[in-house]
């Protein structure tokens, strides 16, 4: 079972974008600088496919 509370993985496809990956996991698509920050991304625009991001587990309620 997958818990929001801990960290997953993704592959990333051609089309996709933090902020999008961050609506799906985490309902907030703001929550995509957590994305970048935890994967060392200086620009998150420059997604390759087939690259394997960290999705880290973050505290609900919370923004940046």
């Amino acid at each position: 079972l997958e818990s929001p509370d801990t960290t997953k993985y993704r592959t990333v496809y051609q089309g996709d974008a933090l902020w999008s990956l961050s609506a799906k996991e985490y309902g907030q698509p703001e929550q995509w600088r957590a994305i970048a920050d935890a994967n060392g991304l200086a620009n998150p625009r420059l997604l390759r496919s087939g690259e394997r991001l960290v999705l880290p587990a973050i505290q609900k309620g919370r923004s940046r």
